[in-house]
Order: structure tokens, then C-alpha cells, then sequence
């Protein structure tokens, strides 16, 4: 496999050589055999397949996306409807969510935990999430657009940050960015639930409205970036970087931001809500970048002090 070449520069530009050189096929099983191979050394290859799966699934969109436009002319819009448009919502929910799960698992330093154990976690912890919101919406639904908004919020986090809490315990994760990574995983599946049921709403009118599926699709994808991914990765990382975090302010702290962020993005204020979904992205990015960034460093430079110096910092 090849390795990091730790005379190169790191940067933007080392970014790009790395994702877009070709890979061998011990590189691709090195990725799937992470946490089940015993090998405990860090990770210091810089990502790589979630550039190869955002291309799956561009390809796999416009690909599902012509057929249904184009049989939308030769064939009636029920065999449309129970056909070609729900895999086509899915494939549109899974757009950009998939290839971020990719590069946020790719950014994890550890190699204790596996793809696939990952996959099953988020599935399990979505399934939760998606019971609790529900039970949630239908037990209270404020008529005032603010607190149906506010509500929305405290129901939705604390829903994907349960589960996301007991995985990390039942896993018994100690590193922050495990965390982060958990806690991501489970907001990138909230993410797909709903941006499916975002696209659905808007692009179907007894027939689909590509236009519309397009439009939603792609707004929807953009700001998948700095949206559930982050709000429930940052209280994951709060919740196994601070000791005792039930009585730690710090992730209460977190636990505030990612709550404020998410009321941000969900503004219910029509005239300002553009700029202030625009803070919120702005400030999920930050984070989205920080954190990962932090945290690796960190681990790199305690693999430097605990002696294992082949493994240095990228």
C-alpha cells in the first residue's frame, strides 16, 4: 500500500494528489479490513474513497434521474410511482450523505473501528432515531412557527444524540474522534430519512417534477455538509472528550451549539432565513474542519511521545 509521503508539504494541493491518484487493490482492502484486521497502528493515509463513492453516486443519480424523465413520456405515472421514483429518492437522499460517511471515517486517526460495524451502528441508531422523533411529533406540535421550530430542534438532537451516546458506551469508544465519527454517522443517517422525504414532498405532483427533484436534491445535499453531520458529531465529541460529561458544562457547552445552530438553520423568519441558513453552514463547516483536523493532530503527536515515531503527523 502506498504510504504517506511525509517529505511532501501537506496541503490543499497533496489533498487533491492523494484523492485522485490511482489506488491498488491492497489500498481499498486495507480500508474494508480496518478494525477487523488486529492492526492498532494509525491511520495517516489521506482520504481517498469518498471521492470515489460521491462519483457512484452522481453517476448512479443522473443515471436514475434520465430514466425516469425519459419514461415519464412512454409509460403511465403509476408504474412511475411505485417503480423508478423511490429509488430514485433514495438515491438523491444518499447523493452527498454516503460519500461524506466515507471521508469522515477516512479522517478518523484510530483504526479500531471497522466500515462495516459503523454501517450496522448507524443503521441501528437511525432506526431509534426516527422511532423518537415521531413518537415525539405526534405527542406535541406548537402552533407558534418559533416554538414548533424550537421543539423541533431539542426533539431531533436529543433523538440521533441518545442513541448515538449508547453506542459510543456499548462500543466503548475513548477516543473524541470515535466519537465525532458515531455521532456523525448517525446524523448522516437522519440526513438521508430526511432529505428522502424533502425530495419526496417537493418533486412529486400525481407525476415528477424533475425541476423541482433537481433544485431540492442538490440545496438539500450542500447543506448536508454542515447539517445533522455536524449538530450530533459535536455532542458525540463533547460527550467522550470531557470527563464526566453529565456534570461538565463544556458539554453542555456543545450540547447549546449544536442546538443553536440547528434553530439557526431551521429559521422560520422568511426575510432572513437565507442568511441565517448561511451562518449556520458557515459555522458547521468550521467545526467540520476543526475538530477532525484538532484531533488527529493530537493523536499523532501522542504516538510521537509514547515512541512510535514512524507514525508522524500528516
Amino acid at each position: 500500500m502506498k504510504d504517506i509521503d511525509t517529505t511532501a508539504k501537506p496541503g490543499i494541493s497533496y489533498w487533491f494528489k492523494e484523492t485522485f491518484r490511482l489506488h491498488s487493490k491492497k489500498e481499498y482492502v486495507e480500508f474494508f479490513s480496518r478494525g477487523l484486521d488486529g492492526d492498532e497502528r494509525l491511520n495517516k493515509v489521506y482520504p481517498w474513497l469518498y471521492m470515489r463513492a460521491f462519483a457512484f453516486c452522481a453517476v448512479l443519480f443522473a443515471l436514475f434521474t434520465f430514466i425516469v424523465f425519459m419514461t415519464t413520456k412512454f409509460v403511465d405515472h403509476e408504474a412511475i410511482r411505485i417503480f423508478g421514483y423511490p429509488s430514485l429518492l433514495t438515491v438523491g437522499g444518499t447523493l452527498l450523505n454516503i460519500p461524506l460517511l466515507f471521508l469522515v471515517y477516512e479522517l478518523c486517526p484510530k483504526r479500531d473501528l471497522s466500515f462495516i460495524k459503523l454501517c450496522i451502528t448507524m443503521i441501528a441508531c437511525v432506526a431509534v432515531c426516527d422511532l423518537l422523533v415521531n413518537l415525539g411529533y405526534c405527542a406535541l406540535l406548537p402552533k407558534n412557527e418559533w416554538l414548533s421550530n424550537l421543539w423541533a430542534v431539542c426533539l431531533e438532537e436529543f433523538s440521533k444524540a441518545l442513541p448515538a451516546v449508547i453506542a459510543i458506551l456499548v462500543l466503548k469508544v475513548r477516543d473524541p474522534m470515535g466519537g465525532f465519527l458515531i455521532g456523525a454517522a448517525v446524523g448522516i443517517g437522519m440526513s438521508v430519512s430526511e432529505d428522502i422525504g424533502y425530495i419526496f414532498v417537493a418533486s412529486w405532483n400525481e407525476g415528477v417534477d424533475i425541476p423541482a427533484l433537481l433544485l431540492v436534491t442538490l440545496a438539500r445535499s450542500f447543506t448536508s455538509i454542515a447539517g445533522h453531520l455536524v449538530w450530533t458529531g459535536l455532542i458525540s465529541w463533547a460527550f467522550v472528550k470531557f470527563n464526566r460529561p453529565f456534570i461538565n458544562y463544556k458539554f453542555y457547552a456543545c450540547c447549546l451549539a449544536s442546538l443553536a445552530l440547528h434553530y439557526v438553520f431551521n429559521c422560520p423568519y422568511a426575510p432572513i432565513s437565507a442568511i441565517t441558513l448561511g451562518l449556520s453552514v458557515g459555522a458547521g463547516l468550521c467545526i467540520l474542519i476543526y475538530l477532525p483536523k484538532h484531533e488527529r493532530k493530537l493523536a499523532f503527536r501522542q504516538s510521537i511521545i509514547s515512541g512510535d515515531e514512524q507514525w508522524q503527523s500528516n
